[in-house]
């Protein structure tokens, strides 16, 4: 972990100090969090993006075709994006209507966005 380095903390066996405490103590946020951020304020406004998750004229998300392979399934990232888009919108029917093309959605939806992902609104 590059910020530990930079911060001269010993490795997290030696040391029992979390990757979280280390984050806090540089004043940053670990790259998972700004990259679902970005995701999301992606997510409303890219129709390429919308078109790869999105059955065709619809909000129903897509189906892969064919059977399931045997073992656990893997996490995909339509799924994934999914559930953190109707949590930060609240429900199914407010992320309807976000996606709506009309700039007054466009701009709720990126305030709906930071404040799920606080992170977003010092960049």
């Amino acid at each position: 972990m590059c910020v530990c380095r930079i911060l001269h903390t010993p490795p997290d066996f030696y040391s029992r100090e979390t990757k979280k405490s280390v984050f806090g103590r540089a004043g940053v946020q670990p790259l998972s969090y700004q990259l679902l951020g970005r995701q999301l304020s992606y997510f409303a406004t890219g129709n390429v993006l919308r078109n790869s998750v999105f059955e065709q004229n619809g909000y129903a998300l897509r189906q892969h075709a064919g059977s399931r392979k045997q073992g656990r399934p893997r996490t995909a990232w339509a799924t994934a994006v999914y559930k953190h888009a109707v949590a930060a919108a609240g429900s199914e029917q407010q992320l309807i209507q976000f996606l709506q093309n009309d700039t007054a959605s466009q701009k709720s939806w990126q305030t709906a966005v930071r404040r799920y992902c606080p992170e977003l609104a010092n960049t």
